[in-house]
């Protein structure tokens, strides 16, 4: 089996968010398990060309009436995955993957398109059997794939995403334009509707996820398309960089520590109260680290701010996005002094720190497709609370679920629910042996890419 895995974004190249995590750790681990895999994304100027070959073919990509050139480049990931740069200085020769400081780049159908074509005669040229798509970006992929006799599969990450343009484009894109149906939704091409329609599988990246964008609640408009692919549907769990997320082996740590040895936690709890300039009191401290954005649930948060601090909790908090958010942690963090300490920042460095001293973490999110916090943060006994949808209901257990509980989940998406959960999380807390043994079933879990690599090898060898 040859397959191209194919994305906008790969770790470390050029990134900017979960897919490009996603992009490096599951090819890796699917090369591990023996697979001829081959990693291919666009050549942005962010890309250092250091150690990358040119190859001497030329792509000559024609969808519609205009002809464009894409060069060839081969390098390695840091996992030992052969990778494929596409140059084409028009499309992608600028500073952003998809727009700049002004917005979305006007032209990302036909960037996103060509680049499409272009992957899709590379892959027949050399004699691929499976392209595994990834997202809006490459979601007219499936569309050329099988105009080439290739089959594909695309992951939905985000239903939110769908890759919405102008109809003007689709005749520039060589689509069909006696026959758009399978392109156009509300008068508008959309990219990942024609994935889902023409792709031999579909898979999203959990379980849950895969039930709840069948639903108009979470299926964003697509809701009934996906329902008359549900049996292409399949959802698997993403992975994590358990390298990178080891609190055995991290640097970014103060101190180390295991799920045999917590000794060094406590020196990373101390770190973290300097770090955001909180006392170091014995009261429970929870961590926060993401996007400040009505997605991840900081309506919740902000409406119960006055109980949890009431009820005897710290709180530590890493993150940007929403100016309205940022805004309000920022006066948080002055009106409540010594309770609530506020970091607007992206910080690699703080977000270890954070999720290794916390005592436990808060991730209330609104719709989360898989999530990796939650489990960053049991890997480093911070059990985490957690709104029970997607990806966060498949990886944490409650103790009304099992007898080896992992965390705590709140339902339904409501202050008085999440405080609920925290309220339960504090009485446990205060009972050091049911704590720690908490802590530590959490930390002895896999969530390494290994089994979701196996079972993509499995849905790879039912499309062919």
């Amino acid at each position: 089996m040859k397959s191209f895995f194919v994305s906008s974004e790969v770790e470390p190249f050029a990134k900017t968010g979960g897919l490009g995590d996603v992009s490096s750790g599951l090819p890796s681990a699917l090369s591990a398990l023996g697979l001829d895999v081959t990693v291919v994304m666009p050549l942005y100027p962010v890309v250092k060309r250091e150690g990358l070959e040119k190859l001497p073919e030329e792509l000559e990509v024609q969808p519609g009436n205009r002809r464009r050139a894409f060069s060839i480049y081969r390098g390695e990931t840091p996992g030992g995955v052969s990778i494929l740069f596409l140059e084409n200085p028009e499309f992608f020769g600028r500073h952003g993957l998809y727009g700049d400081e002004r917005g979305d780049f006007h032209d990302n159908a036909l960037r996103f398109g060509h680049f499409c074509a272009a992957v899709a005669q590379l892959a027949e040229a050399w004699k691929v059997d499976l392209i595994h798509c990834n997202d809006w970006q490459c979601g007219l992929l499936p569309y050329y794939a099988s105009k080439r006799g290739i089959k594909s599969l695309i992951t939905i990450h985000n239903m939110a995403f769908h890759g919405q343009f102008p109809m003007e484009f689709a005749a520039e894109l060589g689509l069909p334009l006696d026959n758009l149906g399978e392109f156009e939704e509300w008068g508008r091409l959309n990219f990942l509707k024609n994935g889902i329609l023409r792709a031999a599988g579909i898979t999203t990246v959990s379980e849950g996820y895969a039930e709840e964008i069948l639903t108009p609640e979470f299926g964003c408009g697509l809701d009934g398309v996906l329902r008359s692919r549900a049996g292409a549907l399949r959802g698997i769990l993403n992975g994590a960089d358990t390298a990178t997320w080891n609190p055995l082996t991290d640097e970014r740590l103060p101190a180390r520590f295991s799920a045999r040895d917590l000794t060094g936690k406590a020196r990373c709890r101390a770190a973290l109260h300097d770090a955001f300039g909180l006392p170091q009191t014995p009261d429970p401290i929870i961590g926060m680290v993401g996007r400040l954005t009505e997605q991840k649930g900081m309506d919740l948060v902000l409406s119960g701010i006055d109980q949890i601090c009431s009820m005897g909790f710290k709180l530590a908090l890493l993150g940007a996005g929403q100016a309205e958010y940022e805004n309000a942690w920022r006066g948080l963090a002055t009106m409540y002094p010594g309770l609530v300490g506020v970091k607007i920042a992206f910080s690699e460095n703080l977000a270890h720190l954070v999720e290794a001293g916390s005592d436990m973490f808060l991730m209330p999110s609104r719709f989360e497709p898989c999530g990796l916090n939650q489990m960053y943060s049991q890997s480093y006994g911070t059990p985490p609370v957690v709104h029970a949808v997607g990806g966060l209901r498949d990886t944490v257990t409650d103790p009304s679920e099992s007898s080896d509980p992992t965390g705590f989940k709140f339902t339904p998406y409501s202050t008085e629910a999440m405080l609920g959960a925290l309220g339960r999380a504090r009485d446990l807390f205060r009972q050091p042996e049911g704590w720690k043994k908490m802590v530590t079933t959490g930390m002895r879990r896999d969530f390494s890419w290994t089994l979701s690599a196996k079972k993509y090898e499995a849905f790879y060898k039912t499309i062919l």
